[in-house]
């Protein structure tokens, strides 16, 4: 990549250097920080606590990036009550109140396929803009609502093309 290109796909994101003199990195940072988003800190709420869900509750690289589970949610009842990564997981009878109470605006899914359309208009519903969706499912949502999808077999997919690929360019195979 040129640095012309950089400086062109930055100034799709508003001004950030001066022509002549370049960028000030600290002050590009914190603006490109607020366009993305990550200048606070997002509360979020995880939805569906089995194996994953308990996996992603504590881990502990979230809050470097500003994202704070503080409300997970399930309908096992053996779950319910349990504490996991310092969330005290809750029945899916108090996910509305507690999204809105808490003003949550991010959540987590990784409920079973089979749900999660159901489980995604509650979420909605509740007040939630955006969904990592870890079903293996397509949610079809209001426009407004961003979803993100993380299909781990997809990831693996490109993981073994890349290796497929730089092992036909590498010399010794």
């Amino acid at each position: 990549m040129s640095a012309a290109q950089v400086r062109k796909d930055l100034g799709y994101l508003g001004q950030f250097g001066r022509p002549g003199v370049g960028y000030y990195v600290p002050d590009m940072v914190k603006r490109l920080r607020k366009v993305f988003g990550t200048d606070k800190v997002w509360d979020l709420a995880v939805v569906g606590v089995g194996s994953l869900g308990r996996a992603l509750l504590r881990y502990k690289g979230f809050l470097k990036r500003g994202f704070r589970p503080v409300a997970a949610f399930d309908i096992a009842k053996s779950k319910i009550g349990k504490r996991f990564g310092g969330i005290t997981v809750q029945p899916m009878s108090q996910l509305e109140s507690t999204i809105k109470d808490k003003q949550i605006k991010l959540a987590i899914l990784s409920v079973p396929a089979a749900v999660a359309k159901e489980v995604a208009e509650k979420l909605v519903d509740a007040g939630i803009k955006g969904i990592l969706n870890f079903a293996p499912v397509n949610l079809s949502l209001p426009e407004q609502i961003a979803v993100v999808p993380v299909d781990l077999a997809v990831q693996l997919e490109q993981l073994s093309y890349m290796v497929n690929a730089a092992d036909k360019r590498s010399p010794n195979r």
